[in-house]
Parts: structure tokens; sequence; C-alpha cells
């Protein structure tokens, strides 16, 4: 009965009129995609997409003797497109291309969004040559049904061939401490050390610095706990 409201009708007849990436490009003058791309990426690495909208009006206005900048239209939805659909697959098309052809750890996450779905966050760090330094990376937020280890580790697997990856490459992984990722009898990183044996496994240092903290409370005098969690309020 709520999808079939009025107010979520409309909404969805919105998401389906939206405009594709092509129409964002057609004619104009080459400067201004390129202008538009290179604005995009730098309102994604230091403001909010939605301030786009009133800096793009901003130059438009300020720009009149400019024939490349005036008539500037470059709002919110415009600059999600581009960063979407031709940035995005630019760089992660670089990072795979990168990790094809060198060793690199995986770092994973699992996590749920506002709308309840499951998704799975994948990081790569390696040393990347033309820099040269070790560089980290974000690969990709990977929907997932299910998140036992079967489960996730057949996701990864089959996100890592899809793109030609050998799942030999990946020596470390980093994760938090759940028992399906880093357990030691069932879990992603057993099932990883199946194809590699020599893959390290790197927990979390702030959760492994808590359960420490956590276990040398436990062997402590509780008057002692309790004058160092209330000393810094008499300061």
């Amino acid at each position: 009965m709520h999808a079939q409201c009025q107010k979520q009708q409309k909404a969805a007849d919105q998401i389906k009129g939206s405009p594709s990436v092509s129409s964002y490009f057609t004619g104009g003058l080459r400067e201004m995609k390129i202008f538009d791309i290179r604005w995009s990426v730098a309102i994604a690495c230091h403001a909010a997409i939605r301030a786009t909208d009133h800096l793009g009006e901003i130059i438009n206005e300020s720009s009149r003797k400019t024939d490349c900048l005036h008539g500037m239209k470059h709002h919110r939805t415009k600059c999600t497109t581009i960063l979407t659909n031709v940035v995005h697959p630019c760089l992660h098309d670089s990072v795979i291309k990168d990790i094809q052809q060198t060793s690199f750890s995986l770092i994973i996450e699992e996590s749920t969004d506002v709308s309840v779905t499951k998704h799975l966050c994948m990081c790569v760090r390696y040393f990347k040559e033309d820099v040269p330094s070790v560089a980290t990376k974000f690969l990709t937020l990977l929907p997932v049904t299910s998140c036992t280890a079967s489960s996730l580790f057949s996701d990864i697997k089959s996100y890592f061939d899809t793109h030609n990856v050998p799942l030999s490459n990946i020596i470390g992984l980093g994760t938090d401490g759940a028992s399906n990722l880093c357990g030691a009898h069932n879990s992603v990183y057993t099932k990883k050390r199946e194809h590699s044996p020599h893959c390290v496994l790197v927990k979390c240092i702030c959760h492994s610095l808590s359960l420490c903290g956590k276990y040398a409370f436990g062997e402590l005098p509780s008057n002692l706990s309790f004058l160092l969690s209330e000393i810094a309020k008499w300061f």
C-alpha cells in the first residue's frame, strides 16, 4: 500500500525520467565537456555535491565575457551522473589494471545502508610503481544477499574472477574481529588461505586495542576502573 500511494508513484516516475549521461555531452565545446568533468571531480574531493547548484550559477553569472564558461549549467544531477558514469569507471579500471599485475592486500567491511541493503566495502592496498609509493584505493561497494563466510567469499571470488584478478595476488586480508570474516575454522580468511596459503590476516587495530583494554580491566579491581573513568571529570 505504501508503494502504491501517489507520493511514491510520483517519486518513482521522476527517477525513471532522469536523463542519461550521454544527454549531458551532446553538442557544445570540447573545452566545456572537459571543464564539466574536472569540476565534478573537484566537487567530489573538496565539497558536497549539493553545493554545485549554487556555485555553478555564480560562475555562470560572473563569466559573461568568457565563451567557455558562459551558459554553464552544472547542478547536482549532472555532477552526480558524470561522477558515476564517467569518472568512476575510469578510476575503477585503473585500479583493476594495477592489481591484475601485482600483489595487494584486501580490506573488507560489511554494512547495511538506509535501504536495508547489505553491502561489502572493499579497498585494496598495494605498491604503485609509477608514483612510487604504497597506495590505498577504494575498489567497490559489493551488494550481498547473505553475510555468511561461504556467501561472502563466493561474492568476492566472483567479483575478482569477473575482472580477471587472480586470488593468489591477495597476500593480506584486513578485517574487523567478526567471526565470519576472520574466524579460525570457517571464515572468509580460512577460505582465502585455501587459494593462497601465505595470506596474512591483519585485524582492525582499534577493535584489537578495545578488546585488550576490556580484558585487562577484567583482571583489575573495579575501583581502579572507576577511578580512571571518573578522574577526568574532576579536572
